[in-house]
């Protein structure tokens, strides 16, 4: 029944993206604690707002709503009928923007990165990126593209679920080695 609120599944998400953002808030605390570049916690902070967000937006069921109005209006400007010319353009400047701000992104940051927690970082931003991605194209509503997402495969769950764990395990791992440091010093100072 539409309107009675978020479904088992969009609480379950809401809850994961809770976590994943837990995370990235601790490994931002961790950053600006151990005197990190600034691009640190300010990367951990920005994913932590996304998830966050991404919370609101599934318990408000924001995709749906988005979709429904979408729909609305082409039913009622009588372009239902010939949607998919509308939808596939609009998957295709999706498509291309992505792959050519993500290439040149990740080929900029991965060239000048070194390190464990650079790597983590690009890491964390580039599985944040994709969630974007995966947003916009399941807003968007294009009928191949749903049947790649949502059929046999579930690729939207597969995509979902691995980039917000790749978020958390690259935050956790940040933790882990931002900390590390500190155990070997303290370790060797109290032998």
């Amino acid at each position: 029944m539409p309107g009675s609120g978020p479904s088992t599944l969009s609480l379950i998400a809401a809850g994961l993206y809770v976590a994943v953002a837990m995370a990235c808030g601790f490994a931002m605390v961790m950053a600006l604690r151990n005197r990190q570049q600034p691009i640190h916690w300010k990367s951990f902070a920005g994913l932590a707002v996304l998830f966050v967000a991404m919370a609101v937006l599934r318990l408000l069921d924001f995709e749906d709503m988005v979709r429904d109005q979408l729909r609305d209006w082409l039913l009622a400007s009588d372009n239902y009928e010939s949607r998919r010319g509308i939808q596939g353009p609009i998957v295709l400047v999706i498509i291309a923007l992505a792959t050519a701000i993500g290439s040149f992104w990740i080929y900029r940051k991965v060239r000048a990165a070194q390190g464990r927690r650079n790597y983590a970082v690009i890491a964390a931003q580039t599985a944040g990126l994709a969630m974007i991605g995966l947003i916009a194209f399941r807003t968007v509503s294009f009928s191949a593209l749903d049947k790649l997402l949502f059929g046999t495969l579930k690729l939207n769950w597969i995509i979902d679920i691995g980039c917000s764990g790749l978020v958390a395990a690259c935050a956790i791992y940040y933790v882990w080695v931002v900390r590390k440091p500190q155990r070997s010093r303290s370790g060797a100072s109290s032998r």
